[in-house]
């Protein structure tokens, strides 16, 4: 007869993700330091798509990685489903938008060339700060150390190359798909037989289309776990983007218990900073309305038609204190990238958790490790 503790020795064996799960501590995303770094790099590609606008013009579709949410304090916003679960979707959502205004159509060519240098900031500003943050995390989960942000940004500036090119990679496959439709779209204006050839043969840009799909899909929810592949030691780019799609097809099915129970513990945890983030501001006119005029201390809602430098400076800081709260979504999501993809090397390569580097060649025959290494 099998006894209860066999039982629930079983059920990891038959249910892997519990061992995830267990594992998983989101505690962690709450580091200053990695909210910092969340959200400086926020901020300079915000900076990047605008100065874009500036020489470009606005793009048909804006678009924005700060939190647009202007509300009163005591308001129910904090507790509006729609509102936070779109805050906290926003990485996933942030790929889709960006390739819909740029290949969504009615963009005209120079819309194009507008949203493929927003892509490619996007992803080497993310890259490189993404990977300093995923690199932290992947230190204190598979180590139980400690990384400073100045550390994890030297990591990042020398695996540079990978962080960049990963993403980039499924994007230059992207271009040409995509070229290849446009020319396909020239059939349609030959006079007389171009609409029967374009539309005979119409399977061809569907083949592309979905192609071009699922190179986006890959991109856009892949990423995060090639910035934690090479956080965890992958050689290169290459190495990164094999990994993730490996492992994500070998487990799909398994990894849908966690993301479940990643989502349902983020949105607690974006409900808590949000009422963090409103007692805050509460706290604040509480006290101005005592320490100074009260029209004054209302600025901090955001007065349009207030243009002196005490209604730019309270916007100021209230867009910073959204910027925080949104860095705290993206170090949510690296955590959980970071979680996964150690469990999933685990269980596909048997990797130890702890085996976050490339191990150092051995050194030439006759040769000392102490004098084969100059450090």
């Amino acid at each position: 007869m099998t006894s209860s503790n066999d039982d629930r020795l079983a059920l990891p064996r038959l249910f892997p993700a519990i061992r995830l799960i267990a594992r998983m501590r989101f505690r962690t995303t709450l580091a200053p330091s990695k909210l910092v770094l969340a959200a400086a790099g926020l901020l300079i590609v915000q900076l990047g798509w605008s100065g874009l606008d500036l020489i470009l013009g606005a793009p048909a579709h804006p678009w924005t990685l700060l939190d647009p949410g202007e509300r009163s304090p005591g308001s129910a916003w904090v507790w509006d489903f729609a509102t936070l679960n779109r805050l906290f979707l926003e990485p996933i959502r942030q790929g889709y938008v960006l390739f819909w205004g740029t290949f969504g159509g009615g963009a005209g060519w120079l819309g194009v060339v507008h949203g493929m240098l927003a892509l490619v900031w996007f992803y080497v500003i993310g890259g490189v700060f993404g990977g300093a943050i995923c690199r932290m995390i992947m230190v204190e989960i598979g180590r139980g150390g400690r990384v400073g942000p100045r550390e994890a940004l030297r990591f990042a500036w020398r695996s540079k190359t990978s962080l960049i090119l990963a993403p980039l990679c499924p994007l230059l496959l992207y271009i040409p798909c995509a070229f290849l439709v446009v020319l396909y779209g020239l059939l349609y204006r030959i006079p007389g037989v171009g609409p029967a050839l374009g539309g005979l043969a119409l399977g061809v840009p569907l083949v592309l289309g979905f192609l071009m799909t699922m190179l986006a899909l890959t991109l856009f929810l892949g990423w995060p776990l090639m910035l934690a592949a090479i956080a965890a030691g992958a050689d290169d780019a290459l190495d990164a983007i094999s990994r993730a799609i490996s492992y994500a097809q070998q487990k799909l099915g398994t990894v849908v218990i966690p993301l479940i129970h990643a989502y349902l513990v983020g949105m607690v945890g974006l409900v808590f900073l949000r009422l963090i983030e409103d007692d805050t501001i509460r706290m604040v006119l509480w006290g101005l309305s005592f320490g100074g005029p009260e029209q004054r201390a209302y600025l901090l809602m955001g007065n349009p038609n207030a243009g002196d430098v005490a209604a730019l400076a309270h916007a100021g800081w209230m867009a910073a204190l959204r910027l925080i709260v949104s860095g705290w979504v993206w170090c949510y999501y690296a955590t959980t990238a970071c979680y996964l993809y150690l469990w999933l090397r685990q269980e596909i390569d048997g990797a130890p958790w702890d085996e976050l580097d490339r191990p150092k060649p051995l050194p030439p025959r006759g040769v000392s490790p102490a004098a084969a290494d100059p450090s």
